[in-house]
């Protein structure tokens, strides 16, 4: 066979692979836009979105505008007004730079810009193909300098990747207005609002003030009011600003964690979770609010790292991140009062006092696996890590998560729970079981925790929720995003008994009004567990899977209050019960605190069952 002759592509066809490789999602386009308002000036900047964006999105910002020398050069690839050279890369400022986004953009659908510059005496509309070549132009009416970006059918071009999006357009225009929340929060200065289809105003900021006015416009007043706001000098010449929750004033997801490197949003995971570990050090659960910007040296950090320009490699990341924590550790013990004693009720033990060499559990008949040295304490040893026992369950696997893989023969499946063999109790907390077949295998069940998932489960599906109209209505302080999520979800929240009434009149974070909060089990739900619950819903699309977390925690209480002790003597038939029921639920593997059910032991030798037949 002949070797195939290596040839150069076509410019056209390396034009549209570049740009297929730097924008791929609507969130994508919608930044790239922003950052380009941003760059030319602007004081303010509206996005329209048009359908979630399946319909399109319009950008107008009040920058400089777009000369008319530049008309040409526009939507073609690698133009840009903002570096020459790469050396230029060590001090840029800006949060564009490669002249990649507008002709990724053309690439990903029909645009159609408006602009003026202040030397135009008349407004300029210009057409581009999907190559970024400038097509049509024509005058057109516009007051102020500035450019209106029209972007239309998004991705069509691209119909795999626009199946994907319309398959989770609202995770990711969820994914959009968190970006745009990103460029509010760090340009305060800027007057920006993100608008719907309809006029519905997502959100609005004033442009009027510093950080914590942006966030009291964004998030309300009273969200505001749980975050300290610092500024404190790192190593080298930067510096750290921003604001964190107070102790003990954190959410149940990390939604609300943004970091900035001189005001350009990055993704920092090491830093996340830092920042997280510090807090939690103190005692607390949930997550931090965090809105952090690092002011650092252009020079000390690489922004071309991801076509994205999220990701920004710092040359003593390090140190960096490590005095950053201590700093806010600081924080966060200065705010605690001296006087409060904070001690971990449900710190987590040994699940079984275990031996330490494997000969001592041979002794007594079990034998662990001999190509894993040390694996006895694996497989006995302390529970798989949860975030505290108060916490919800973790995402549960249709194979027991024993510390193994799936290939393990240990592992053990739902169908295979009626198939055990009740061996006795140990220590008056565990049940110990037997599994026949291919190699006997032994293993430990926590009765507490089994007995109160089965009666959780059971408690659930008897679950009977009633409405307590309110005296006078609540008005709630929520995210704007959220607001028009209850707004477009009031049947399915309705569902769960919250009566709610959304106002239409009212200014952003204040439109949504309750009138009726959930009662069941004789305790009423408040404010609080509203907000909790359509936190917790607004990405789920699976509407079968809601639930209400404070009414969960509560039939959780009840479950575990109501269950078989640890200390109690149990008899042989109520051990089958507990064993053989926790196989019929359709997630046995966690009690609702998260606190495993079942651990597997080892593998039983063949004298020791001829000794138990003999029995």
């Amino acid at each position: 066979m002949q070797a195939r002759r290596i040839k150069k592509v076509s410019t056209e066809t390396a034009q549209k692979i570049e740009t297929g490789k730097t924008i791929g999602t609507f969130s994508g386009i919608v930044k790239e836009l922003v950052e380009n308002g941003i760059d030319a000036g602007g004081t303010r900047i509206d996005v329209k979105i048009r359908k979630l964006g399946l319909e399109g999105i319009e950008v107008t910002d009040n920058g400089k505008g777009v000369s008319e020398e530049s008309f040409e050069m526009f939507g073609r690839l690698h133009a840009t007004s903002k570096m020459k050279d790469y050396d230029d890369l060590a001090k840029i400022t800006t949060y564009g730079f490669r002249g990649t986004a507008m002709a990724s953009i053309c690439g990903a659908g029909g645009v159609t810009i408006e602009t003026k510059t202040d030397e135009m005496e008349i407004g300029h509309r210009l057409r581009y193909d999907e190559s970024g070549v400038l097509v049509d132009k024509a005058v057109c009416q516009r007051g102020c300098s500035g450019t209106t970006v029209i972007v239309t059918d998004i991705l069509q071009s691209h119909p795999v990747r626009h199946a994907e999006w319309a398959r989770n357009v609202k995770q990711e225009y969820a994914r959009t207005q968190s970006y745009l929340y990103a460029y509010a929060i760090c340009n305060p200065a800027i007057k920006m609002a993100s608008i719907r289809e309809d006029g519905k105003v997502v959100f609005s900021t004033s442009g009027r003030g510093g950080l914590r006015e942006c966030l009291i416009e964004l998030y309300g007043i009273g969200e505001v009011n749980k975050l300290h706001f610092f500024d404190v000098s790192l190593e080298n010449k930067m510096r750290c600003k921003g604001a964190v929750s107070k102790p003990g004033s954190g959410r149940a997801t990390n939604s609300q964690q943004f970091c900035f490197i001189n005001r350009r949003p990055v993704f920092l995971p090491e830093l996340s979770k830092r920042i997280n570990k510090a807090y939690r050090e103190h005692g607390f659960k949930d997550c931090p609010s965090v809105f952090v910007d690092v002011e650092a040296p252009t020079e000390s950090y690489e922004v071309n790292v991801t076509p994205d320009k999220r990701v920004v490699n710092f040359a003593q990341e390090e140190n960096v991140f490590l005095v950053l924590q201590g700093k806010l550790s600081e924080i966060w013990e200065s705010l605690i009062p001296a006087e409060t004693v904070r001690e971990n009720l449900f710190e987590e033990k040994p699940l079984l006092q275990t031996p330490g060499k494997a000969a001592a559990w041979e002794a007594v008949g079990v034998r662990l696996p001999e190509e894993q040295p040390g694996r006895e304490e694996a497989l006995l040893g302390t529970p798989v890590s949860v975030d505290g026992c108060e916490g919800d369950e973790e995402d549960e696997l249709e194979k027991a998560p024993l510390f193994f893989d799936e290939e393990d023969p240990l592992v053990i499946t739902k169908d295979r729970f009626k198939d055990l063999k009740i061996v006795g109790q140990f220590n008056r907390g565990f049940i110990i079981a037997l599994l026949e077949g291919d190699g006997s295998r032994l293993y430990a069940i926590d009765q507490h925790a089994a007995d109160e998932k089965r009666r959780f489960e059971k408690y659930m599906g008897e679950l009977r929720i009633e409405t307590q109209k309110l005296v006078c209505s609540k008005r709630v302080e929520m995210l704007a995003d959220e607001e028009l999520f209850v707004c477009e979800n009031i049947p399915r929240i309705e569902k769960w008994k919250f009566s709610v009434f959304f106002d239409e009149k009212a200014p952003p974070t204040q439109r949504v009004c309750l009138v009726g909060v959930p009662v069941v089990y004789k305790k009423t739900l408040g404010e609080g567990d509203f907000k909790e619950f359509v936190s917790s819903i607004i990405e789920n699309a699976d509407e079968s899977t809601d639930t209400i977390p404070r009414i969960r925690r509560i039939v959780a209480s009840m479950a575990c209050r109501s269950s078989v002790m640890i200390g109690d003597a149990v008899g042989r038939r109520r051990m089958g019960e507990i064993v053989h029921g926790i196989g019929r639920l359709e997630k046995p593997w966690t009690c609702p605190h998260g606190r495993p059910t079942i651990r597997a032991i080892g593998w039983v030798g063949e004298k020791e069952l001829e000794k138990e037949a003999e029995k």
